[in-house]
């Protein structure tokens, strides 16, 4: 039984790539005797039109002189060739592809088919995009993660030290003003260390019930730094606390990446407004989901008077590594990470938006008013914690931190003993008089870890409290700790009413 040529033509016209087929004639050209449906999308072409071209107009089918000029030197040769170019579609549309050239001669060698196969790249290019940021990401993660381990031991040094010259400083001494400008610039760079954190995806949610006029007001003296001079920026707070049960953090990751997507859409300057109110009783949200209820809803809304976008664009506003800017300087995870952290947190994102005439964001987040459930506070902090005259065993590699710690709990009656090693630590536990009711150790030491040293010592002393402290992301070391039995975690930079309060909370065995 023979196979039916039309089978061929059948199969051919159902592959995903283009393929076309060439005849010679007399010369050296090739005349196009078949060309696929795949082939005739890509070139926006009818096949039946394809048939009959032949392979020296090649340049004029795709738009791409180079490639036309390379498949023409592999026919003279009748050689096989694969190569990368361009198809420019009549609308303009450039489509990179790639190109197998397959010469067929007969028993002479003279040449008598050429099968080209014409694959769209698309896709491919795409995914690699796609992992080329997710590296880059990655690296910015690990980036992250190491530089925040020593800043926040300076950050730690820093308010701790500045913590005490407040103290000692009279209200009316105006150096108490430097002081205080000391401490505050030390929170806001802790917040940006936050900040990038959250972006690499190293800090972890903690969803709490938050106040979302006052994280505005806390960005507020930022914004103008990060978007500047030529935005205008206006807040507006609504009247009453806008109470919402989220990851500040996160919050704040919310709005900045909305200012900053706004600023990119008006170069040449424009306004922007940020304003928190309750969302309305009902509205119609076009191109969302039916008009329902908003009640029981506060509502971010971010508005620019930028370029705005197409529709084309908002389609997949929200994708991941979707960006119409320039790629190497934006990732296209802005927009994508504020729909993930909304849907996380049980809201919803609206945009509105036309070509020239900008871009209004409304995010949509539950209200966590009464009845709603509160962060946990830390115990103690609502007044001075309290202090004691149990015997503490410190231990900190960092000279500036060591010292200072050890300067807090002596100043609440603790009995300490500060060292900055694990063999220092044994050592000591050898030659004290009394067993050690705490250890309070950083997670990451030289020549071992904090779990491992506590593990150690609770052979000796069973009863022993352990109270970790560190200045990387909780995650990075969150296995180690997992072999600590009641482990408790203090992450840097803390004040000094932090570490007094949770050395409290270990010894009292609080969690």
């Amino acid at each position: 039984m023979s196979l039916d040529p039309g089978l061929f033509s059948f199969v051919l016209d159902h592959l995903d790539g283009g393929v076309m087929i060439g005849a010679t004639q007399t010369g050296p050209n090739v005349e196009i005797i078949f060309a696929n449906r795949a082939l005739g999308a890509l070139l926006q072409r009818a096949p039946a039109e394809l048939v009959g071209s032949t392979l020296t107009n090649f340049d004029a089918l795709t738009g791409d002189p180079g490639l036309a000029s390379r498949v023409r030197n592999a026919l003279d040769q009748a050689q096989p060739f694969r190569g990368e170019g361009v198809v420019r579609q009549p609308q303009g549309t450039v489509v990179p592809v790639e190109l197998e050239l397959i010469p067929r001669s007969d028993a002479e060698g003279v040449l008598t088919h050429v099968i080209m196969l014409v694959r769209d790249l698309r896709e491919r290019l795409r995914l690699e995009q796609q992992l080329w940021h997710s590296q880059r990401l990655e690296a910015v993660s690990h980036l992250a993660s190491g530089v925040s381990h020593d800043l926040n031991n300076v950050l730690l040094a820093l308010s701790g030290h500045t913590a005490f010259l407040l103290e000692s400083i009279p209200e009316s001494d105006p150096r108490r003003v430097d002081a205080a400008g000391i401490e505050q610039a030390a929170r806001r760079t802790a917040s940006l260390i936050n900040h990038l954190l959250a972006l690499s995806r190293r800090q972890p949610a903690v969803p709490q019930q938050i106040d979302l006029n006052e994280i505005l007001e806390d960005l507020a003296p930022f914004l103008p730094r990060i978007l500047g001079e030529d935005v205008r920026i206006r807040i507006d707070v609504a009247a009453e606390p806008s109470m919402v049960f989220a990851d500040p953090i996160q919050l704040q990751q919310i709005v900045l990446n909305l200012a900053a997507n706004a600023r990119d859409a008006m170069p040449h300057g424009g306004n922007l407004t940020i304003a928190s109110t309750p969302a309305p009783a009902s509205e119609d949200l076009p191109g969302t989901r039916e008009s329902a209820s908003r009640h029981g809803e506060v509502l971010l809304t971010v508005a620019d008077t930028g370029i705005g976008m197409s529709a084309e664009s908002k389609a997949h506003l929200f994708e991941p590594f979707f960006t119409t800017k320039d790629s190497a300087t934006h990732s296209g995870l802005g927009l994508a990470t504020v729909h993930g952290i909304v849907r996380q947190s049980g809201g919803y994102v609206w945009v509105r938006s036309e070509p020239d005439q900008g871009t209004t964001v409304r995010v949509y987040l539950p209200y966590a008013g009464p009845g709603a459930r509160p962060a946990a506070p830390i115990p103690g902090t609502a007044s001075s914690p309290q202090g004691g005259i149990e015997s503490v065993l410190l231990v900190e590699d960092d000279p500036a931190v060591l010292a200072l710690a050890e300067r807090v709990l002596a100043m609440y009656g603790y009995r300490v003993k500060a060292v900055s090693s694990p063999a220092l630590a044994k050592a000591a536990v050898l030659v004290a008089n009394t067993p050690f009711d705490l250890l309070v150790t950083d997670v990451v030491l030289p020549e071992g870890s904090g779990p491992e040293l506590a593990q150690d010592l609770r052979r000796d002393l069973p009863a022993l409290r352990v109270l970790f402290i560190s200045g990387y992301p909780p995650e990075s070391h969150s296995k180690a700790l997992s072999g600590v039995a009641e482990e408790r975690l203090l992450q840097k930079p803390f004040t000094p009413v932090e570490l007094a309060t949770q050395v409290r909370c270990a010894l009292d065995h609080i969690s």
